[in-house]
C-alpha cells in the first residue's frame, strides 16, 4: 500500500466518480426540490 497508489485510486477511482456522482445529482436534486416546495 504505497501513498502513490493511495492517490491515484482517489483521483481516479471510486472517489472521483463518487464526487462526480455528487456534483451532478446535488444541482439535479436540489432544483426538483425547490419546484415542488415552491409549487406546494
Amino acid at each position: 500500500m504505497s501513498p502513490v497508489s493511495s492517490t491515484e485510486r482517489t483521483s481516479k477511482g471510486p472517489a472521483a466518480k463518487i464526487k462526480k456522482l455528487k456534483y451532478h445529482f446535488h444541482p439535479k436534486e436540489i432544483i426538483p426540490q425547490d419546484e415542488i416546495g415552491a409549487k406546494k
